[in-house]
């Protein structure tokens, strides 16, 4: 049997015990001899193993796994680019996919801020918007000599979002004048990550026409399902915050962008974004690299591990 490590950081195992769980029977069904491995205890194992199934935001680990000769699912370029919000709105920018417009802030070699614009075609009223944020206002926030509490600017900062590049689940999320008034740090989430990027933060206009996203499940660059998601309350619509869903058929649009999407890599099992509004053209939020599936199976989807292990095994060296 091909041996295959399952790697979580120790803090998501319990969180994730079924999934876990599952990944291991079925694999074992598969041929797979898959083996639950933690980044705290990676150096005690003595066998390198065929393949890994990467279950953390570690761009640099999964490199290095690779740099080693061990396939790594998903791939070290998947992971780098899609739990990094800034690089991915760039890729989506340079592929003409309609992104939310960004702002991408990122710390140069002398350590000072660099502030990217990053505007999106048919977004005409949130680039306005964009456009209103200065370089002063920003330096302000985010300068040496910021002082949040007491920021002065004609632009409302409650219109506004502001994300850690490697923030997940909606976590290190909020509007900009809650990370003003409260002097909020961000990038603590998954601090290997966010050390390994200069990217630091996103900005972002609240789209309020979006009142709804969608989450587009891909495994082996094929689509296995969709789940419209709606906020209970707030901008976040993440099910894990309390929002409402409901399993959603893609149509010729999506589907072709995210075929779109496949182009760019190989992804081997990934969660796509899209803010959704009704008689409005749906727009690229994000890509999640660790993606959970527990929204299928409340809407009654599943077999999403088996199609996994079905790729893993078809792929694995």
């Amino acid at each position: 049997m091909k041996k295959v490590w399952l790697l979580y950081y120790e803090k998501y195992v319990d969180k994730n015990r079924y999934f876990i769980e599952q990944m291991i029977a079925k694999g074992s069904d598969a041929g797979l001899d898959i083996k639950l491995v933690t980044v705290e205890n990676i150096k005690d194992e003595k066998q390198k193993p065929d393949a890994v199934i990467s279950r953390v935001i570690n761009p640099a680990l999964t490199g290095y796994l690779e740099e080693s000769g061990i396939k790594v699912f998903n791939k070290a370029s998947v992971s780098a680019l899609c739990n990094n919000k800034a690089e991915t709105i760039r890729r989506m920018h340079k592929e003409d996919i309609i992104h939310i417009p960004t702002i991408a802030i990122s710390l140069n070699e002398n350590g000072k801020n660099i502030y990217e614009r990053i505007e999106s075609r048919k977004q005409d009223v949130y680039n306005d918007m964009l456009r209103a944020v200065s370089n002063t206002l920003l330096d302000n926030i985010f300068g040496d000599n910021a002082d949040n509490h007491n920021s002065i600017s004609d632009v409302d900062l409650s219109k506004y979002v502001i994300k850690s590049v490697t923030g997940h689940g909606g976590s290190e999320v909020m509007l900009l004048s809650e990370y003003c008034k409260n002097n909020v740090v961000l990038g603590v989430q998954e601090k290997d990550a966010c050390e390994y990027y200069s990217d630091k933060y996103i900005i972002q206009p609240l789209m309020s026409d979006y009142i709804s996203d969608l989450r587009i499940y891909a495994v082996g660059n094929e689509i296995i399902g969709a789940v419209k998601r709606t906020a209970a309350s707030g901008f976040k619509a993440n099910y894990s915050l309390g929002g409402n869903i409901s399993l959603y058929y893609p149509d010729d649009y999506i589907t072709d962008i995210v075929k779109k999407i496949f182009t760019i890599d190989d992804f081997s099992y990934i969660g796509i974004d899209f803010l959704f509004a009704g008689g409005k053209i749906p727009v690229f939020n994000e890509i999640e690299d660790v993606v959970g599936a527990k929204m299928l199976s409340a809407c009654g989807k599943n077999g999403y591990v088996e199609k996994y292990i079905e790729y893993i095994s078809r792929n694995i060296l």
